[in-house]
């Protein structure tokens, strides 16, 4: 599993937003190392608390992903959080239902990973142009 170099044409145009997508990025990044480079308790144990990061930061960028939404005035916010929400429950239900192991880490990297290109690229891109215009930068 390969880890992802942020890219500029990766920005979705909002800077506290592809802050917070880059922070993602790097934990996505320390899940991947974690996957790749150590085995048994001790990489697990350093797993579960990436985890932890993660499931912990992508609730507050979820937050303030949704209130610049709804501070805008996006027109599809509701399609969005039920993606945020679908994804949370996802990733839950993954860390939940089978033991936390190394191939489980793989697992996890590869929805984050699609999750983390394909959203940010196509879905997020739609609100930022609402919170540009709202902050007079269009």
């Amino acid at each position: 599993m390969e880890i992802i170099i942020w890219k500029q044409e990766m920005s979705v145009g909002v800077d506290s937003m592809d802050n917070e997508h880059k922070i993602l990025f790097s934990i996505y990044n320390d899940l991947v190392k974690s996957a790749n480079e150590h085995r048994g308790g001790e990489g697990l144990r350093y797993s579960s608390e990436v985890w932890e990061r993660l499931y912990n930061f992508i609730n507050t960028h979820f937050d303030n992903e949704e209130r610049l939404m709804l501070e805008s005035g996006y027109d599809d916010i509701e399609r969005h959080i039920l993606e945020h929400e679908n994804f949370i429950r996802r990733i839950v239900k993954m860390h939940e239902s089978v033991s936390f192991n190394s191939g489980n880490i793989l697992q996890l990297c590869l929805l984050l990973r699609g999750w983390l290109l394909n959203h940010i690229a196509i879905v997020d891109r739609g609100y930022a142009i609402f919170v540009q215009k709202s902050q007079g930068k269009q």
